[in-house]
C-alpha cells in the first residue's frame, strides 16, 4: 500500500518563522524533508505547494538542484509523489474573473514546478474559503442555491483551463485529484465525470460533515473508479461553551474515525493509491504504526 505524508506541513514551518529563523535550512527543503519522511517509514509523500509560494525565497527550493534530489530519491528509494496545489490566498471559484483567471496561473505554475517528478496525482480545492463560508451560512436556501451556481460554474471554467494546461504538457487528465472540501462533494464529481479528472476523498472533511451532502460511505462508493489520493486523518467533536467545535489533522485514534470501517471502503472501492496521513510530521510518523497494524491484522 502507498502511504504519504505532507511535506511541508505549514505547522513545522511556521513554528521556525515565528522563531524569526528564515535561514536557509531543512525546514524549508522538500528533499530533506522527503528523506526524513523515507527513514521514518513512509514509501510516498505529498508536496505542499502552499508553501512554495508562502516561504521567503521558497521558489528556490524547487531548482534544478533541487528537483535532481527529489527524483535521486525516486530513483533510490522508490518514493513516489503526489502534490497538494496551493489554495491559501487563491480563489478558483471567483466571480472576478481576473482573480479567477489568476488563480489558474498559480495553479499551472506549481504544477510545471514539479511536474518532472511525475506526481501520482495533483490534488486541488476546486472552490474557495469564500464558498465555503456562504456555504456554511444560514441563509434562505434558495439564495444559498443561487450563490453555490456561481460558485460552482466558475470553478467549472477553472477546472476546464486547468486540464487544457495539462494536456498541453502532456500529464493525464486523471491526475487532477479534486478534494471533498467545505461544498458539495457531487460537485466534484459530476465536474471529474465530465473533463475525466479523479477526486481526493479527505476522509476527515467528510467526518467533519464538510461537503454536507455524503457521507463517508456515500462518498466513497459514489467517486469508485476515480479516486486518485485519499487524505486521512481523524476528527474530535468537542463542546466549548455554547459551540459545537471541530479538531480535524489529529493522530488516527483521538477522535471519531473508524479505521476498520475505512479500510474496509477502501478495499470495497479497490482503490491502490496514495493514501496521505495528513497531519503534523510526528503525529503522521505515530498514526503509520496504527494504520499499519490494522491492515496487518484485520477481523
Amino acid at each position: 500500500m502507498i502511504i504519504g505524508l505532507p511535506v511541508l506541513w505549514f505547522d513545522a514551518v511556521l513554528r521556525e518563522l515565528a522563531r524569526n529563523d528564515v535561514k536557509d535550512n531543512g525546514h524549508y527543503d522538500y528533499s530533506i524533508q522527503t528523506r526524513k519522511a523515507i527513514d521514518n517509514g513512509f514509501n510516498h509523500v505529498e508536496l505542499v505547494m502552499n508553501m512554495y509560494f508562502f516561504l521567503p525565497n521558497s521558489r528556490g527550493k524547487l531548482t534544478n538542484e533541487n528537483l535532481e534530489k527529489l527524483n535521486l530519491l525516486k530513483k533510490e528509494k522508490g518514493i513516489t509523489y503526489s502534490v497538494h496545489l496551493p489554495f491559501w490566498s487563491i480563489d478558483p471559484s471567483s466571480y472576478i474573473e481576473e482573480v479567477r483567471k489568476k488563480a489558474v496561473d498559480v495553479l499551472v505554475e506549481s504544477m510545471r514546478a514539479v511536474v518532472e517528478l511525475d506526481p501520482i496525482a495533483y490534488v486541488m480545492h476546486a472552490t474557495s474559503s469564500l464558498a465555503a463560508d456562504i456555504y456554511g451560512q444560514r441563509i434562505e436556501e434558495s439564495l444559498k442555491k443561487t450563490c453555490m451556481k456561481i460558485f460552482s460554474d466558475n470553478s467549472r471554467k477553472t477546472v476546464e483551463e486547468l486540464v487544457n494546461n495539462m494536456i498541453s504538457m502532456g500529464v493525464p487528465t486523471k491526475k487532477l485529484a479534486l478534494e471533498s472540501i467545505k461544498f458539495p462533494f457531487r460537485h466534484s464529481i459530476e465536474l471529474a465525470n465530465e473533463f475525466d479528472t479523479s477526486v481526493c476523498v479527505d476522509i476527515g472533511h467528510i467526518l467533519e460533515g464538510f461537503p454536507g451532502d455524503m457521507n463517508i460511505e456515500e462518498a466513497m462508493k459514489a467517486s469508485s473508479g476515480r479516486i486518485g489520493e485519499i487524505h486521512m486523518h481523524d476528527v474530535k467533536r468537542l463542546v466549548e461553551g455554547s459551540r459545537i467545535v471541530f479538531r480535524d489533522h489529529i493522530p488516527l485514534g483521538l477522535g471519531r474515525l473508524n479505521l476498520r470501517e475505512i479500510i474496509g471502503l477502501i478495499e470495497y472501492t479497490k482503490f491502490d493509491g496514495p493514501i496521505i496521513l495528513e497531519m503534523k510530521f510526528e503525529d503522521a510518523v505515530a498514526s503509520l504504526g496504527k494504520l499499519k497494524s490494522v491492515l496487518e491484522h484485520p477481523l
